[in-house]
């Protein structure tokens, strides 16, 4: 199965950069709906039929309409640059390996295992 598009919600989908960066990255769609606090959403929405907000669920589906709009970032990068960029970010991540804290110079952890540096 090969991933052709992603739906995205939560704080950071608010992000317009963030959105584009990762189509982009990712060579896919990514699918923001207009209400990006989907979780806070499905549970006023559980709320609702547990309390008789709405007798069911069709009754809540008329309420709140069907029609649900949505932005679509789409990648509008070269997969030349693409590729750049993406071994840009693995030398920064690379280079950011082995950072110790001050202080805890004489502590490592590797692979989540404390180790004493010799």
């Amino acid at each position: 199965m090969v991933l052709t598009r992603s739906q995205v919600d939560g704080g950071l989908c608010q992000s317009e950069a963030m959105m584009q960066v990762q189509a982009d990255v990712l060579t896919i769609s990514l699918h923001r709906p207009e209400m990006t606090e989907v979780t806070a959403l499905g549970a006023a929405i559980a709320a609702g039929l547990a309390t008789g907000v709405w007798k069911d669920i069709k009754a809540m589906e008329e309420a709140l309409g069907e029609e649900h709009l949505e932005d679509v970032f789409s990648g509008r990068v070269s997969e030349e640059e693409r590729r750049r960029k993406w071994e840009l970010w693995e030398w920064g991540v690379e280079r950011s390996l082995g950072w110790v804290k001050e202080g805890l110079e004489d502590v490592q952890t590797v692979d989540g295992v404390d180790e004493e540096v010799n």
